[in-house]
This record gives C-alpha cells, sequence and structure tokens, in this order.
C-alpha cells in the first residue's frame, strides 16, 4: 500500500463501510484494482475511481444499515414483548415499580417546576427587583417609605421605573354591586404596574387603566362573580372603605396564574387614595411604613452594584438609620423570603430541595428493582444466550436486544405512569392547596426531561444486565453455571443494601416530621385559642361602639367572652421601644388591646394586674409588659414605670404577663408589650361554647349586622389561623408520608420478585434440607437472615445521613422535639417487619413444600 500511495481516507471508507465477514477479501481485490488503473490511466484516474466508489459506497450502506437494522430492531420488539408475555410475574412486577417510580418522579416535578417558575411569566422578569430592609438583628422587612419609588428613579439611571403596591395587614376589601357584597383580595397601585408587570388583557387598556382616581381592573374569576354574562368595562363597584367610593372598572385581565407571589382579583388605582384622603402629601413622606416598592432595572445591569450605593443613599435622605436595603430579585421571592409581611406565605427551598432529591432516589429504587430481577433471572435466559451465539449472534446484538427490551418496558411504564399521575393529579393539588397544571405536552422544560427520563431510565436499567449477561462463553451458558449469577452475587447485595439505606432513611426522617409537626399542633403557646371566633374590624362603627357591641354579645349564654385588638395573637407584628436602665433603646413588639384580652385568651399575669374598668387611670395609658420585655429592658421592678408608645400614648406599667408565642415557632419569644388602647384595635373576638358553634355564629353574624350592615360578614377561627400559619410544614409532612411509603412500597416490591425467584432457584436445596431433617421455621430463618443482616448494615450508612439531614430541617425551628435514636430504631424495626412479610410468604410456601416435588427429577 505504500508503494501505491492509495489515497487513505476512501480507502478507509469503503473498508469500514463492508461486511465483516468480506472486508479482509475486499479490501486486497480493491488494492490490486487501484494498482492496475494507476498503472493504464495514471494518478488521477486512479484516485477519481477510488472516491466514485466510496461516494457510491455511503448511500448504499445507509440503505442496508436501516434495512437489516429495522428489521433486527423489530425482531428485537417482539421478543420483548413475547418475554413480558411469558413472563407475566416478573414483568408485572418491573412495570409495576417503573410506573409508580415514574409517577412519583412526575409528580413531585410538576411540583417542584410550579415552585421554581414563580412570577417567571412576566415578560421582564429578569430585570424586576423587590426593594427590601434589613435591619441590624437580622430581620428583614418588605414595608418601604412613600417617596422610595420615585426617588430611585430619579436619582439612578439604573432604574427604568418603580412601582408601589400599598401595604396593608390585611390586603381585602368589600366590593358592592347591587346586592352582590363580597369581601375580596387586591392591592391600591401605582398608574405604572402593568408597564412592569405583565398580565393577559381581555379587555381595556392596561396602559392608562390605573391613572385616574377611582379606577379599578378585575380579573376574569371577579367578572363572572359580580356581573355573570355582562360586559363590566364602564360599570361602578362600591368599595366599602372608611370613606366609601364608586370605582369604574376600566380593564378586564385574565385570572393571575398560580405561580405568582401577588394574588389579587383587583387592582385600584393608587391615585383613588390621594383623592379620599384629600392629602396632597400622601405617600411622598419618609416616615411611617405603608409600602412595597419594585423597581425595573436597565438591561446588562449588575444589581449588586446598585445595591452598593444604597447606604449613601439612606445617608443622603437621612432614612432611619440601623437598617439597610437590599434587592431581592422577583422570580427569587417565593422560595427565598422570609419576611412576616410577605403578601403571599412563601415555599421553604430547603424542602424543594429535599422533595427532587426524594423525586430521584425513588427512580433509582425502581431502576434497581428491573437491575436485581433482570440479573436474577438471567440463570433462565443463559441457554438462550449461549445458543443464540452458536448460530452467530454478535454481543453487540445481544446487548442491543437486551436495551431493547429494557426500552420497551420502560416506555410501557411510562404510558402507564402518565395515566396514573394525571388521575391523581387533582389529589395534588388538594394535598398541596396549588393549582399546578398538568402541562406535560406543552410544557418546554419538562416534555424533553420526560422523554430523557424514559431513554435513561430504560439504558441505566437494560445496560449493566446486559453488558454481564452477555458476557459469557457459548458453552458456559449453554451449561447454565456462572459464579457472577449466583444467588449469591455481591452486586445484587449492593443494590438490596441501597435500597435498604433510602428505605431507613425516609422512615427515619418522616417520624421526626411527623413528631415535629404533632408538636407543633399540640404545644402550649401561653394563650388559649381553642372556639375563638375572629373578624376585622374594617370600620369605626365596631370600633366606636364596642362596649355596645360586646354587652349585646354577652346576652347569649353561649358566648363566654368578648374582646379586641390590633392583631391576632400569632401574628403581631407592630414595633415599639423602651429605655433600658443602661439608657439603650431596646426594639420589642407591641399589641393594641381592649380590657378583656387577657381575660379571653387566659394569659397568666405574674406580678401586678391586669387592665381594669375599676381604675380610671388605665383608660388615660396603660401597659402591661411580658417577662421577656422586662428581662431585655433589666428593670428590676417595672410596675409603675411610665413611658410613651409610638410618641402619643403614654401610660404606666401596671403588670407584667408571662410571655406567649405570638410568632410561629420558627421564631424564639420575643419581647411585647400590650397598650390599652380600644381606638385602635383591628380585630374582634368572641369565646364560645363548643356546644353549639354553628348558632352561636348565626347570632354573632346578627348581631354585627345590626352595626354595620354595609360590610359582609366574614369571620375565621383562632386555631385555624395557627394553622394556617404552620400550612407549608404540614403540606412537606404529608407529601414525605405520602412519597416515602410508595418508595418503600416500590423497594419491597422489588424484593418481593428477588425473594419469589430465589425461592424457585433454591427448591431442591430447600427439598434437601427437609429430607435431612431441617423444619420450617429454619428453612424461613436461613432464607431471611441475609436480608436481615443486610439491613443492619444500611442501617450503619443510613441513620447518620439521616441524622445530619433531619438535624438540618429542624434547625429551622426555633422550638423542636429532640433528636432521639428511638425514631431511627422504630425506622429499623418498621423495615425488618416490611422486610420479613415479603420475604416470609414465599420462603414459608417453599419450607411447606413437599420435598419429594423437588426432587422427583433428579
Amino acid at each position: 500500500m505504500k508503494a501505491v500511495k492509495i489515497p487513505i481516507l476512501p480507502y478507509r471508507i469503503l473498508k469500514h463501510l463492508m461486511p465483516f465477514s468480506i472486508g479482509e477479501g475486499c479490501t486486497g481485490d480493491i488494492e490490486e484494482e487501484f494498482k492496475e488503473r494507476l498503472r493504464t490511466e495514471g494518478n488521477r484516474k486512479a484516485n477519481r475511481w477510488i472516491w466514485s466508489h466510496a461516494i457510491k459506497a455511503i448511500p448504499k450502506a445507509f440503505h442496508a444499515h436501516l434495512l437489516w437494522g429495522g428489521g433486527m430492531f423489530k425482531n428485537f420488539i417482539k421478543i420483548a414483548f413475547r418475554n413480558m408475555k411469558r413472563h407475566k410475574g416478573h414483568a408485572t412486577i418491573n412495570i409495576l415499580g417503573l410506573t409508580v417510580g415514574m409517577s412519583c418522579y412526575l409528580l413531585i416535578m410538576l411540583y417542584v417546576g410550579h415552585e421554581m417558575s414563580y412570577d417567571d411569566f412576566h415578560q421582564k422578569s429578569d430585570r424586576l427587583f423587590r426593594i427590601q430592609k434589613r435591619y441590624s438583628q437580622g430581620r428583614t422587612s418588605v414595608i418601604t417609605f412613600g417617596p422610595l419609588a420615585t426617588t430611585l428613579a430619579d436619582e439612578y439611571p439604573e432604574v427604568v421605573q418603580a412601582v408601589r403596591i400599598e401595604h396593608r395587614d390585611e390586603y381585602e376589601l368589600a366590593l358592592k354591586y347591587g346586592n352582590r357584597n363580597f369581601f375580596e383580595r387586591g392591592f391600591y397601585v401605582d398608574a405604572n404596574f402593568f408597564d412592569m408587570f405583565s398580565y393577559k388583557v381581555i379587555q381595556g387598556d392596561l396602559k392608562t387603566a390605573l391613572v385616574e382616581p377611582f379606577s379599578i381592573v378585575i380579573t376574569r374569576r371577579l367578572a363572572e362573580k359580580y356581573f355573570g354574562d355582562e360586559d363590566p368595562l364602564g360599570k361602578m363597584l362600591s368599595v366599602i372603605e372608611d370613606e366609601p367610593y364608586d370605582a369604574r372598572i376600566t380593564a378586564l385581565i385574565e385570572n393571575v396564574p398560580g405561580n405568582s407571589h401577588l394574588h389579587f382579583d383587583f387592582l385600584l388605582s393608587m391615585n383613588s387614595l390621594k383623592a379620599v384622603y384629600e392629602e396632597d402629601d400622601f405617600g411622598k413622606l419618609w416616615s411611617g411604613y405603608d409600602f412595597i416598592t419594585y423597581i425595573e432595572l436597565k438591561e446588562g445591569i449588575n444589581p449588586a452594584g446598585l445595591a452598593a450605593k444604597f447606604p449613601a443613599f439612606i445617608e443622603k435622605h437621612q432614612i432611619r438609620q440601623g437598617s439597610e436595603y437590599f434587592l431581592m430579585p422577583v422570580t427569587e421571592i417565593h422560595m427565598q423570603s422570609k419576611d412576616n409581611f410577605e403578601i403571599l406565605k412563601e415555599t421553604d427551598l430547603q424542602d424543594v430541595q429535599f422533595l427532587s432529591a426524594v423525586a430521584y432516589l425513588i427512580m433509582i429504587i425502581a431502576c434497581i428493582n428491573y437491575i436485581n430481577l433482570t440479573t436474577a433471572r438471567a440463570l433462565k435466559r443463559l441457554k438462550e444466550i449461549g445458543v443464540r451465539k452458536v448460530v452467530g449472534a454478535f454481543r453487540r446484538q445481544l446487548i442491543n436486544q437486551f436495551l431493547t427490551e429494557s426500552l420497551c418496558m420502560s416506555l410501557v411504564a411510562f404510558v402507564l405512569a402518565m395515566l396514573l399521575s394525571r388521575a391523581v393529579h387533582s389529589v395534588l393539588n388538594t394535598l398541596l392547596n396549588r393549582e399546578i397544571h398538568f402541562a406535560i405536552f406543552t410544557s418546554s422544560r419538562l416534555l424533553p426531561e420526560l422523554i430523557g427520563l424514559v431513554i435513561i431510565v430504560g439504558l441505566l436499567s437494560g445496560i449493566y444486565p446486559a453488558l454481564f449477561i452477555t458476557r459469557f462463553q457459548p458453552v458456559e451458558a449453554l451449561a447454565g453455571k456462572s459464579t457472577f449469577l449466583s444467588r449469591r452475587s455481591k452486586i445484587r447485595n449492593i443494590f438490596v443494601a441501597f435500597q435498604f439505606c433510602v428505605s431507613l432513611g425516609l422512615i427515619a426522617g418522616t417520624i421526626i416530621v411527623v413528631r415535629q409537626l404533632n408538636y407543633i399542633q399540640t404545644k402550649d403557646l401561653g394563650y388559649n385559642r381553642e372556639h375563638i371566633l375572629a373578624m376585622q374590624i374594617r370600620d369605626d362603627e365596631i370600633r366606636d361602639n364596642l362596649e355596645s357591641v360586646r354587652t349585646e354579645l354577652l346576652e347569649n349564654p353561649a358566648v363566654l367572652a368578648v374582646s379586641a385588638s390590633s392583631h391576632v395573637p400569632n401574628r403581631i407584628t407592630w414595633g415599639g421601644s423602651l429605655m433600658s436602665k443602661d439608657n439603650e433603646v431596646v426594639r420589642v413588639n407591641s399589641c393594641a388591646v381592649d380590657f378583656d384580652y387577657i381575660k379571653l385568651f387566659d394569659i397568666d399575669i405574674i406580678a401586678g394586674r391586669n387592665f381594669s374598668r375599676d381604675f380610671p387611670s388605665d383608660r388615660g395609658g396603660a401597659f402591661l409588659l411580658s417577662e421577656r420585655a422586662v428581662q431585655s429592658v433589666g428593670w428590676e421592678s417595672p410596675l409603675g414605670r411610665e413611658f410613651t408608645h409610638w410618641g402619643y400614648k403614654t401610660g404606666r406599667v401596671v403588670g407584667v404577663f408571662k410571655d406567649f408565642h405570638f410568632r410561629s415557632l420558627h421564631e424564639s419569644v420575643r419581647p411585647l408589650y400590650l397598650l390599652l388602647d380600644p381606638g385602635r384595635v383591628r380585630v374582634l373576638f368572641v369565646k364560645m361554647r363548643p356546644d353549639n358553634i354553628p348558632s352561636t355564629v348565626n347570632f354573632v353574624e346578627k348581631t354585627i349586622a345590626s352595626f354595620h350592615p354595609s360590610h359582609p360578614f366574614q369571620y375565621f377561627f383562632l386555631d385555624d389561623s395557627f394553622n394556617n400559619m404552620h400550612q407549608s410544614e404540614r403540606q412537606f409532612g404529608n407529601i414525605i408520608i405520602i412519597f416515602s411509603s410508595l418508595a418503600i412500597f416500590i423497594a419491597s416490591l422489588g424484593l418481593l420478585g428477588l425473594i419469589a425467584f430465589s425461592a424457585e432457584m433454591r427448591t431442591k436445596e430447600i427439598g434437601i434440607r427437609k429430607v435431612v431433617g431441617a423444619s420450617a421455621l429454619h428453612v424461613v430463618t436461613k432464607m431471611t437472615a441475609a436480608y436481615v443482616a443486610l439491613i443492619f448494615f444500611s442501617a450503619l450508612i443510613a441513620f447518620p445521613i439521616a441524622y445530619f439531614l433531619s438535624n438540618q430541617w429542624l434547625k429551622g425551628f426555633v422550638y423542636k422535639v429532640p433528636l432521639g435514636w428511638d425514631a431511627f430504631g422504630l425506622s429499623g424495626l418498621i423495615v425488618i417487619v416490611v422486610a420479613y412479610l415479603t420475604v416470609g410468604y414465599h420462603s414459608i410456601k417453599a419450607a411447606r413444600a413437599n420435598p419429594v416435588d423437588a426432587l422427583r427429577y433428579e
């Protein structure tokens, strides 16, 4: 070849495209023909000849490959489905395990995708940020000053525009049209709100919809609720505020997507408030905390660079010291923000990450089941493999056959998983209180991921058995012998041990989560919250006639007590300050209450006395301090001390009460004082007997309606409010319980199939043992001993990991259950019981069989 200098590239193309069996002879002929043409026709024509043959060979080889490869692939598929039909039990266990595993993965990924996609539907989502404050104590707040938005837009060229939402403790207003009167959720926003945030418009011009005072934009849901089939555009809705007014509907938009941290059914023009209150300086003062501020940055601007300028901005405008501004990307608010003033209760990123890990673990367990069962059944297929090799099958073809079978099983499982997931999708939404759409085929992210999942599961499940089953020589295969495929396979034991590790860890974690949730539900909060009805006081009709309302309600013997305060006792957000004995300002929380607050909630007074109508001085100004507040200021004798609340309410300390939890259990108890100020209460509480609550509620509704009939009656029970505060933890606990149980079910399913096959393969061994005198108990113990040893080995690995992860989760709670080893011991016991039940059936069946039936062919 060196002498004739045959072109390397076309020569290699021809050699590669030729069948292996005739390749050597044909390449020799090509060399001779090229030599002859080089001698008679010259180098140019000889090169042209070999290049033309190489080019012509490519499409022919491609066609032949499709023809023969397609036929072979079709044959592989036929064999795959024949094997499924022939070994129904084996196929059922494999498909069921993969189906449940894929369903769990699909449902969890739908939830994770929904949580991670919050607010990414806005066209400018990558450039939208919310301004937040961080205090020296580490606390954060979303509430900012009124002029912040316009000042940032004016002074910093990086800021395109800014938008404000008026902050309220309750983002609900009463709306009325005709005889329809309901409380609805909505915000007062600046006119350029729709320039920053993207919502689908149905009617109207969003650019001008919120410019004029007394303008309102509503969603489709609200339009159908109030107007039915009528055209709502231009109609008037009555807004029941302290100063009621009528607002004109200027635009109609689609319902707000479920993956938005701004949930609303209407938006009112910010200029409406200015017109109602007749204040020219509304929103222009650097005092008060009344607004939530969003900004839009120019493209390419680094938000960290803008945030670095905020300290100078604070100093320039003489904003309260001891705090700093920072930027929170809108797309991260749902997962990252932990602020008490959040518009919507957000999700913990740690929970989402943990669920993602559970999804992957479930899929790994399902794949391990397939690998274990396929390699275990390989002894049944050794003769088939040997025969195929004898008649000329290459290892590559056998590998392709096994991979095709695995992919077919994965595809069947995927179709069933889609149907199963669709069937339980609504249950998932109810469980999570979410609107997660089953939009798999329209998702640009999830659909490719699922297609990849089918392929990856098929390849991962099939590649291991394919590589090792096909490596044996025909003689060994036909003899049916293989050390690797014996019942003592170390690799298979490693896989089973991994399943036990996952099961032990998930059960231990689930026990700890359930214990913590039960602890939250049953912990003594320092006040009574049972059978207490609460309702927002939304105008002065109730507030100004509080004593009359109380008197009328107490006429019903089912009503035990009536009180009012500025906050519900599990969400006190007002601030305050006390001067310590060292003349240092101590930040505390505060709450305005009436005379009966302490009595209604059964809060213990440990020093001094409660507020009393018998002391006229209390009406002029009186305070109660918590234990923690007294400790924080260091007063040895707090009774009789005088201080001022917010510069307007001066009074004396008349008593000290026992600490109670006025925030979630994620936070420690903070210092608190209660001020007697019935004129600033915003929530009415009615404590009632548990005998006939519905009739008592009806009585309360009629009584309240007699004082302000313009407002619809809306109430909640205090224990429900507390439960809602920890709703995300309960949802997380329920999900963990469900998917952990399914993971254990999948692992048990694989173990069941493995034991069934093992018992089948050891039938003769069991028969011999029984002939020589072994009891049924001895046979069962012999078959289960190896699995018990694996469980103990797995526990040594799983428990330290589960302990670390559980401890990390519990760090989010200040008040938590002790992380004792009894939870891990209980999880080990559960796994042993499940393993024994799984193994026991087939073990007992094999042990009770007649040994004559097992040995009659020997």
